[in-house]
C-alpha cells in the first residue's frame, strides 16, 4: 500500500517498515524508578482552536534506547 506523508514542520517524517507500519520516534524520557516506575503520555495537538479527526492510532510501542 503507498502511503502519502507531508514533511513536519521540524522535519521529522514517519517511516514506513518493513511489516507496513509507519514509525516516527517522538521523545525520550527517563524514568528514575527504573520497572516498577509508571509512564503517563499525552498525545495532543492544538493549532487554530479547531478539533482534529482523522487519525487513527492502533498502537504505541515504546522501546529502550539502546547505548
Amino acid at each position: 500500500m503507498q502511503r502519502k506523508v507531508s514533511s513536519d514542520a521540524d522535519g521529522q517524517v514517519p517511516q514506513e517498515r518493513s511489516d507496513g507500519w509507519m514509525e516516527i520516534e517522538m521523545g525520550a524520557f527517563f524514568n528514575d524508578e527504573g520497572d516498577e516506575g509508571e509512564v503517563e503520555m499525552n498525545f495532543k495537538h492544538v493549532m487554530g482552536g479547531h478539533w482534529k479527526r482523522g487519525l487513527i492510532v492502533e498502537g504505541i510501542e515504546i522501546r529502550p534506547v539502546c547505548k
